[in-house]
């Protein structure tokens, strides 16, 4: 079996880890040390390098899904305590469909939506 050499980026990568590893524990940025991702190469790499992401606030997720003619149908969440949180502070969205909500929701609760979580959504129906 032959092994992959390293890549170039791969020592930078490593040093990113160090100096993460290093950071106060209660550094905003140290959060990463908590995901799955951080402890390969390709995962830690794609968490904090990966140039193709494109960052959504649920706002902006709105107005991106409106414009698609699609509505959204709510997360589909690891922690139901977040739903359980967001049911008691907006109990007028039983369905936690307001994204509006979720994006107050967001800015109270920063860590909401550190890791790769999924939405459902489906096409409009009618006129828009």
């Amino acid at each position: 079996m032959r092994l992959k050499p390293p890549l170039p980026q791969d020592h930078g990568v490593r040093h990113a880890r160090q100096i993460l590893l290093a950071l106060p524990t209660d550094h905003p940025a140290r959060g990463v040390v908590d995901t799955p991702e951080f402890f390969t190469l390709d995962g830690l790499h794609d968490l904090i390098f990966n140039i193709q992401e494109t960052r959504y606030t649920p706002r902006s997720l709105k107005a991106l899904l409106t414009s698609s003619g699609l509505n959204f149908l709510g997360f589909d969440l690891d922690d139901p305590s977040i739903k359980q949180k967001f049911a008691a502070e907006f109990p007028d969205d039983p369905k936690a469909c307001d994204l509006d909500n979720w994006d107050i929701f967001e800015q109270n609760h920063p860590g909401t939506f550190t890791e790769m979580y999924q939405l459902w959504c489906r096409r409009s129906v009618g006129p828009t």
